[in-house]
């Protein structure tokens, strides 16, 4: 089963709902709204006092057994955000927009600790309506939305390629829809659990590989590649049905007939021709870029995302362009889409 769009919407405010807040007091006896009771919790308050409070525009901060825990920046009344402000969690998530006894009231936008960015018109601290998200991985989503993620009227734009416009149940295509495939064909239908209905999806098969570099020397260490969820050895023809969905699980759009685009030779010999490249400096950490694979099969670009340094990223993108891939097929026509390469690089001691 494909994994949900759920986010984890925990929007922290600084009064919960329907409670009477609980402070804390900063300095100059001037309290503040206490976010999340707890022992070790201190709070700074850079701003105006009035009648106790903090009052006025300033910045408080929070600080959990001394360490950072929070901050926010914006207009205060009698010790609670009230007014235009910015809530830094202590997840690294973020609030802005307009605040109503601590809860964001109004336009604002939600920061996920992984980048992620919801736009939407918040009551009483939740998003309500039409929502604009875009995810980390590039995906960009509109339409109405519940605490597990798109749910309802909604389209979603694919960084990997196409877009679906339909109906969503928490996070999942669901109901009637229309994928739009990159090279122009479209296919309407009912949708089920994020895919055609009646279709067959295979049981996963969660599996790790390494590949390994085949020959040293004296100047050149060990390494191995990590990370990689089918046999690297085997083309895409070769792989079992679950391992064929395995791969085809970043592609919301693909369904049972559908193919993502794929190296010819398998991903071994992308990852094998970066192994053996001579190097002086430590190659160790993660790889993450996205290569746009023609319907032709060339590659047409090559974007990093993640690698160790931008040098090595480079690298590993050269790589990809010259590289041979099958390309996708949308509809039963090739079609030029977005292929993932992600695996992790250690070296080991001669």
């Amino acid at each position: 089963m494909r994994p949900l769009f759920a986010l984890p919407l925990l929007l922290l405010t600084l009064q919960a709902h329907g409670a009477e807040p609980q402070y804390l007091n900063a300095e100059r006896d001037c309290r503040v709204a206490d976010p999340q009771p707890q022992p070790g919790l201190s709070v700074t308050w850079e701003g105006a006092c009035k009648d106790g409070y903090a009052d006025g525009m300033g910045v408080l901060r929070w600080f959990l057994k001394e360490q950072p825990h929070g901050a926010y920046e914006g207009v205060l009344r009698a010790g609670l955000p009230n007014g235009p402000g910015f809530r830094l969690n202590p997840d690294n998530s973020s609030l802005q927009g307009d605040f109503v006894d601590g809860r964001l009231d109004g336009p604002g936008v939600y920061v996920t600790p992984k980048n992620g960015k919801l736009s939407a018109t918040f009551r009483h601290g939740q998003p309500s309506g039409k929502v604009e998200f875009t995810y980390n991985n590039g995906d960009r989503y509109q339409g109405d939305w519940s605490a597990n993620g798109p749910h309802g009227q909604g389209s979603m734009q694919f960084a990997l390629g196409g877009s679906y416009q339909g109906f969503w149940l928490h996070g999942r295509m669901e109901g009637k829809g229309r994928i739009l495939y990159p090279n122009g064909e479209q296919l309407d239908g009912e949708f089920e659990q994020g895919h055609l209905r009646g279709a067959a999806v295979p049981a996963a098969e969660p599996a790790q590989y390494t590949i390994k570099r085949e020959k040293t020397g004296t100047h050149i260490p060990r390494a191995a590649a990590t990370g990689l969820s089918v046999p690297p050895q085997l083309a895409y023809a070769q792989l079992t049905p679950a391992q064929q969905w395995t791969v085809k699980q970043p592609y919301r759009i693909l369904q049972e007939a559908d193919e993502p685009p794929y190296p010819l030779a398998g991903t071994g010999a992308l990852v094998k021709a970066f192994l053996e490249l001579p190097r002086k400096s430590p190659t160790d950490g993660e790889y993450r870029l996205n290569v746009l694979v023609g319907a032709d099969g060339k590659c047409d670009s090559a974007e990093v995302q993640t690698a160790p340094t931008p040098a090595l990223g480079q690298m590993a993108a050269s790589i990809l362009l010259v590289s041979k891939f099958k390309p996708a097929v949308c509809a039963g026509k090739p079609c030029a889409m977005r292929y993932p390469v992600n695996f992790q690089l250690s070296s080991k001691p001669n």
